[in-house]
């Protein structure tokens, strides 16, 4: 039984092309440390996509207890430093809360 030579053409260039995509494929798999790179790279970028958020969600927290600590170290004496150490706390708290949520 004999095939039309075209034919024959079309089904080994189409063979060819899926053997490439088969050893392109195996060759990524292969790559380990190209693939851990990216992971990595990606982990890095969804890390700093949520820091920025979680600090643009506590940002007006930030800005009322940066007042309220304004306000209450004009009526008591409580040194600057001091205020700063509770902002970062509560910037912290903030964070802490926002993780926990996310995890539910």
């Amino acid at each position: 039984m004999a095939e039309d030579p075209g034919a024959l053409r079309q089904a080994i260039e189409q063979t060819r092309a899926e053997l490439g995509e088969t050893i392109e494929a195996l060759g990524h798999k292969a790559d380990v440390k190209g693939r851990a790179a990216e992971k990595l790279e990606q982990g890095k970028q969804q890390l700093q996509e949520t820091v920025e958020k979680a600090l643009a969600d506590a940002e007006p927290v930030i800005a009322q207890a940066g007042a309220k600590a304004r306000q209450l170290s004009g009526q008591a004496n409580v040194s600057p430093k001091q205020v700063a150490v509770a902002l970062a706390g509560l910037l912290v708290l903030v964070y802490i809360m926002r993780r926990a949520g996310k995890e539910r």
